[in-house]
Protein backbone atom coordinates (compact mmCIF):
# COMPACT_ATOMS: atom_id res chain seq x y z
CA UNK A 1 0.00 0.00 0.00
CA UNK A 2 3.00 2.31 -0.13
CA UNK A 3 2.40 3.53 -3.43
CA UNK A 4 -1.18 5.21 -3.25
CA UNK A 5 -1.11 8.64 -3.20
CA UNK A 6 -4.45 10.06 -1.74
CA UNK A 7 -5.37 13.58 -2.42
CA UNK A 8 -7.77 15.97 -0.49
CA UNK A 9 -8.64 18.87 -0.72
CA UNK A 10 -8.75 21.20 1.84
CA UNK A 11 -12.58 21.38 4.05
CA UNK A 12 -13.88 18.76 2.00
CA UNK A 13 -15.71 15.90 3.98
CA UNK A 14 -14.99 12.66 1.97
CA UNK A 15 -14.84 8.83 3.37
CA UNK A 16 -12.17 6.96 1.94
CA UNK A 17 -12.74 3.18 1.59
CA UNK A 18 -10.13 0.18 1.17
CA UNK A 19 -11.01 -2.97 -0.61
CA UNK A 20 -9.10 -5.84 -1.43
CA UNK A 21 -9.09 -7.50 -5.03
CA UNK A 22 -7.53 -11.40 -5.77
CA UNK A 23 -6.35 -12.27 -8.92
CA UNK A 24 -5.21 -15.54 -10.32
CA UNK A 25 -1.94 -15.07 -11.61
CA UNK A 26 -1.20 -16.58 -15.22
CA UNK A 27 2.77 -16.26 -15.94
CA UNK A 28 3.26 -17.57 -18.94
CA UNK A 29 -0.58 -16.13 -20.39
CA UNK A 30 -1.90 -19.03 -21.79
CA UNK A 31 -5.14 -18.97 -20.20
CA UNK A 32 -3.87 -21.77 -17.35
CA UNK A 33 -4.02 -20.90 -13.89
CA UNK A 34 -3.54 -24.24 -12.38
CA UNK A 35 0.20 -25.30 -14.73
CA UNK A 36 1.03 -28.34 -13.00
CA UNK A 37 -3.07 -30.06 -13.73
CA UNK A 38 -3.63 -30.40 -9.43
CA UNK A 39 -6.40 -28.79 -9.38
CA UNK A 40 -5.27 -26.14 -7.18
CA UNK A 41 -4.98 -22.64 -8.53
CA UNK A 42 -0.94 -21.86 -8.50
CA UNK A 43 -0.72 -18.52 -7.37
CA UNK A 44 -3.10 -15.38 -6.05
CA UNK A 45 -2.29 -12.07 -6.32
CA UNK A 46 -3.92 -9.34 -3.54
CA UNK A 47 -4.15 -6.01 -5.12
CA UNK A 48 -5.22 -2.70 -2.06
CA UNK A 49 -7.84 -0.36 -4.18
CA UNK A 50 -8.96 2.61 -2.69
CA UNK A 51 -12.76 4.47 -3.25
CA UNK A 52 -12.82 7.92 -2.24
CA UNK A 53 -16.81 9.18 -1.58
CA UNK A 54 -18.46 12.93 -0.72
CA UNK A 55 -20.14 12.62 2.46
CA UNK A 56 -24.02 13.98 2.64
CA UNK A 57 -24.85 17.50 3.49
CA UNK A 58 -27.69 16.80 4.06
CA UNK A 59 -29.35 18.35 7.35
CA UNK A 60 -33.28 17.31 7.32
CA UNK A 61 -34.98 15.55 9.90
CA UNK A 62 -37.69 14.27 7.10
CA UNK A 63 -35.33 12.46 4.62
CA UNK A 64 -32.01 11.32 4.58
CA UNK A 65 -29.53 10.04 2.45
CA UNK A 66 -28.04 6.69 2.55
CA UNK A 67 -24.88 6.18 0.11
CA UNK A 68 -24.57 2.53 -1.42
CA UNK A 69 -21.32 1.32 -1.86
CA UNK A 70 -21.18 -1.85 -3.72
CA UNK A 71 -17.85 -3.80 -3.09
CA UNK A 72 -19.43 -7.32 -4.29
CA UNK A 73 -17.00 -9.04 -6.80
CA UNK A 74 -18.68 -11.95 -8.39
CA UNK A 75 -17.85 -14.01 -11.49
CA UNK A 76 -21.82 -14.78 -11.12
CA UNK A 77 -23.56 -10.97 -12.09
CA UNK A 78 -22.39 -7.86 -12.90
CA UNK A 79 -24.48 -5.49 -10.48
CA UNK A 80 -26.78 -5.76 -7.89
CA UNK A 81 -29.90 -3.72 -6.94
CA UNK A 82 -30.75 -2.82 -3.33
CA UNK A 83 -34.41 -2.31 -2.87
CA UNK A 84 -36.11 0.37 0.02
CA UNK A 85 -39.68 -1.53 0.46
CA UNK A 86 -42.23 0.26 2.92
CA UNK A 87 -44.79 -1.64 4.16
CA UNK A 88 -47.80 -1.43 1.57
CA UNK A 89 -44.85 -2.59 -1.45
CA UNK A 90 -43.36 -5.51 -2.60
CA UNK A 91 -39.99 -5.23 -4.22
CA UNK A 92 -41.53 -4.80 -7.41
CA UNK A 93 -43.16 -1.75 -6.25
CA UNK A 94 -40.70 -0.25 -4.77
CA UNK A 95 -40.07 3.42 -5.58
CA UNK A 96 -36.73 3.71 -3.83
CA UNK A 97 -34.05 1.07 -5.34
CA UNK A 98 -30.29 1.68 -7.00
CA UNK A 99 -28.64 -0.56 -9.25
CA UNK A 100 -25.15 -0.51 -8.50
CA UNK A 101 -22.06 -2.19 -10.50
CA UNK A 102 -19.08 -3.43 -8.69
CA UNK A 103 -16.74 -0.37 -7.23
CA UNK A 104 -19.74 1.80 -7.42
CA UNK A 105 -21.62 4.08 -5.58
CA UNK A 106 -25.10 5.69 -5.56
CA UNK A 107 -27.08 7.80 -3.06
CA UNK A 108 -30.76 7.63 -2.18
CA UNK A 109 -32.90 9.67 0.02
CA UNK A 110 -35.01 8.11 2.31
CA UNK A 111 -38.16 9.85 3.77
CA UNK A 112 -39.22 8.80 7.55
CA UNK A 113 -40.50 5.30 7.60
CA UNK A 114 -39.74 1.95 8.02
CA UNK A 115 -37.86 -0.40 5.36
CA UNK A 116 -37.05 -4.03 4.16
CA UNK A 117 -34.04 -3.55 2.61
CA UNK A 118 -33.44 -6.16 -0.12
CA UNK A 119 -29.88 -6.58 -1.72
CA UNK A 120 -30.49 -8.48 -4.91
CA UNK A 121 -28.25 -9.60 -8.06
CA UNK A 122 -29.44 -11.70 -10.98
CA UNK A 123 -27.64 -15.01 -12.06
CA UNK A 124 -28.89 -16.81 -15.21
CA UNK A 125 -32.40 -14.97 -14.76
CA UNK A 126 -32.70 -15.66 -11.43
CA UNK A 127 -32.79 -12.96 -8.83
CA UNK A 128 -30.91 -13.56 -5.88
CA UNK A 129 -31.54 -12.44 -2.53
CA UNK A 130 -27.63 -11.60 -1.30
CA UNK A 131 -28.56 -10.08 2.14
CA UNK A 132 -31.93 -8.40 3.65
CA UNK A 133 -32.63 -6.63 6.85
CA UNK A 134 -34.77 -3.89 8.41
CA UNK A 135 -34.57 -0.36 8.38
CA UNK A 136 -36.24 2.36 10.45
CA UNK A 137 -35.54 6.61 9.19
CA UNK A 138 -36.87 8.88 12.19
CA UNK A 139 -35.77 12.39 12.94
CA UNK A 140 -33.01 10.86 15.12
CA UNK A 141 -31.34 9.34 12.02
CA UNK A 142 -27.99 10.60 10.79
CA UNK A 143 -26.85 9.75 6.98
CA UNK A 144 -25.51 6.68 6.32
CA UNK A 145 -23.02 4.75 4.10
CA UNK A 146 -24.41 0.75 3.33
CA UNK A 147 -21.73 -1.08 2.58
CA UNK A 148 -21.92 -4.45 0.26
CA UNK A 149 -19.49 -6.66 0.45
CA UNK A 150 -18.23 -10.62 0.12
CA UNK A 151 -18.18 -12.37 3.48
CA UNK A 152 -16.94 -16.42 4.28
CA UNK A 153 -19.33 -16.36 8.01
CA UNK A 154 -22.68 -15.10 6.15
CA UNK A 155 -24.33 -18.29 4.62
CA UNK A 156 -25.34 -16.39 1.68
CA UNK A 157 -21.80 -15.43 1.14
CA UNK A 158 -22.81 -11.99 1.20
CA UNK A 159 -23.16 -8.95 4.00
CA UNK A 160 -24.50 -5.45 4.59
CA UNK A 161 -22.80 -2.77 6.71
CA UNK A 162 -24.87 0.20 7.69
CA UNK A 163 -22.84 3.41 9.78
CA UNK A 164 -23.15 7.13 10.04
CA UNK A 165 -21.43 9.04 7.28
CA UNK A 166 -19.78 11.90 10.34
CA UNK A 167 -19.03 10.63 13.93
CA UNK A 168 -21.15 11.19 16.83
CA UNK A 169 -21.59 14.71 18.09
CA UNK A 170 -21.27 14.43 21.80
Amino acid sequence: MSNHLLSLVGNTNKTLFFYAEQEYVDNDNDGNIDENGDGIIDEIDVNVFSLMVENSVLSSIYQHEIEIVNLIQSDDFTQVAVFFVRQDESISSAIYHRELSYKNTGSILLKNNSYHVFVIANNNGSSIILNSFELIINEQSNEQFLVLESSETSPTGYKTTLFSQTPEQE
